[in-house]
Formats: structure tokens, C-alpha cells, sequence
């Protein structure tokens, strides 16, 4: 059974405890030895329609004061994007990644349904399998959500536009490259209209899991959308990804769950 954790947060100061319950209830596992990437949604320099940077700042502290060596990256819609997030609110602190800059390679997807090789950052296959992906709560126009699948698009080369045919099946396929140990949905100030146009939406609530699937049918069910006009989460349910049932996940919330439910809306 999916663990899912949902916290409504009242303060910045109650982060922290929700970090503590992640590391108590999911036991998250990370090499110890080896870089762990932090991988946000810096596509814009808009503070709408990206992931809170005092959460991304928070955890990476958090998780430096646990013995980690923990570095950000992301690539966001113009080469310079992220770069001009980082300098802006990070000050330095940390090691950061842009990979929309630097070299890229063709990599084939086991099993693919859609789309059989992507474009990748060099940099950025190093953290396959040791990476904690942090997307914002808001919609897709295409996705009509994006969350944990959708965020993986930051490792490829911009523009992107050769994941827009097909787009659920291909966001699918790439999780199969990029499976994060741990997704944490910041939905502090959620994202309505759509990813590039964001209207905030107060939502102060915190999610996370070790199951992609999991989590953003979690999510989806959140922001008051038709779990069944997410095209990819059936895809990703058929492909044995997961279970796209709120019934079967394990969600402990401190809260009443459906007093979170907010309307999103959708250009």
C-alpha cells in the first residue's frame, strides 16, 4: 500500500516537522556518499509557476544537517531561466545545476510506448536514481496537471516541443529514466489557468511519497480534477506503474482530507 503524506501548514516553522515525518513514516533512501539532487520547477523566473524556493532552501539545509552532500538543479524554459532563480534567491548556498546548458546525449527508454530516446543533460544522469523531485501544484494545458511525472521534463534539452505530440504517453515513458527516490508536491501557493500564465491559488498544504502515481492522483484529487481527464495517469496505471485509487494509498493527513480540496482552473 502507497504511503502518502499531507500536511496542512500553518508556518514556515512546521516544515521542518513535516521533513522529520517524511524521514519517519517513508524512510526515503539516498546514497549517503553520493551528490543528492534536489530537482524543483524553476521553468519561469515567476514566483506563481515555480516551486516556493524557501521550501527547496529548507530541505537542503535540513538534509545537509542529516550528513548529505545536497546540490539543486533544474532547466528551465530558457536557457538562462534557472540560472536567474538560483542567483535571485538562493545566494550561492548551494551547488546548483542549470541543464538546459552543457552537453547533451540521446538516451533509449526501456519499454517505451511513445517516444524511445530524449535528449538529456549529461550532468543530470548522474542523479537517476538518487534525486528527490519537487514539483509545484498547479495545472498543465496539456496534462491538465503538473506534478511528479511532468517535472522529469527538466532534464532534457529546450526547447521541448518534440514531448507535445502524445504528451501523456511521453511524460510516462520518461519516468522510466527518472524515477525520483522521493517527491515532495509543494503546494504552499498552488497554480491555476496553466504552467507558463500561473494564478495563485492559497492552498498551504505539503505532499509527499515515494510513489509517483501515487502522489499525483493524490494531488489531481486536490485541486478538484477529474482524476479520468489525466490521460497519464491511466497510461501510467496500465503500464504497472501504480494504482490510480485514492482508496488503496495510505495517506496520513492532519487534517480532514477533502477540507484541502480547492478549485483549480484550467485555460
Amino acid at each position: 500500500m502507497s504511503k502518502i503524506i499531507i500536511r496542512k501548514i500553518n508556518n514556515f516553522e512546521e516544515i521542518y516537522k513535516f521533513f522529520d515525518d517524511i524521514f519517519k513514516e517513508l524512510k526515503p533512501r539516498f546514497k549517503k556518499r553520493d551528490e543528492l539532487l534536489l530537482k524543483p520547477n524553476f521553468v519561469l523566473e515567476d514566483l506563481k509557476c515555480i516551486t516556493n524556493p524557501i521550501i527547496v532552501k529548507t530541505l537542503a539545509k535540513y538534509l545537509m544537517n542529516k550528513g548529505y552532500k545536497v546540490s539543486i538543479g533544474d532547466g528551465g524554459y530558457f536557457k538562462n531561466t534557472a540560472d536567474n532563480v538560483y542567483k535571485k534567491y538562493f545566494s550561492n548556498s548551494f551547488k546548483f545545476y542549470n541543464f538546459s546548458k552543457g552537453e547533451f546525449v540521446y538516451k533509449s527508454i526501456e519499454n517505451f510506448k511513445s517516444i524511445e530516446k530524449v535528449p538529456v543533460n549529461v550532468k543530470a544522469l548522474k542523479f537517476r536514481d538518487n534525486f528527490i523531485s519537487i514539483p509545484k501544484l498547479k495545472v498543465h494545458t496539456l496534462a491538465k496537471v503538473s506534478l511528479s511525472f511532468k517535472n522529469n521534463m527538466g532534464f532534457l534539452k529546450k526547447p521541448a516541443n518534440f514531448m507535445h505530440k502524445n504528451f501523456d504517453e511521453k511524460i510516462v515513458d520518461l519516468y522510466k529514466l527518472f524515477k525520483p527516490n522521493l517527491i515532495i508536491i509543494d503546494g504552499i501557493t498552488g497554480g491555476e489557468l496553466s504552467e507558463m500564465i500561473c494564478k495563485e491559488v492559497k492552498h498551504d498544504i505539503l505532499i509527499a511519497s515515494n510513489d509517483a502515481l501515487a502522489i499525483d492522483t493524490t494531488a489531481t484529487y486536490l485541486m478538484n480534477i477529474d482524476i479520468n481527464r489525466v490521460n497519464y495517469l491511466r497510461i501510467a496505471e496500465k503500464q504497472d506503474l501504480g494504482v490510480v485509487d485514492l482508496k488503496s494509498y495510505d495517506i496520513d493527513c492532519n487534517v480532514d482530507l477533502k477540507s484541502l480540496i480547492r478549485k483549480y482552473r484550467i485555460l
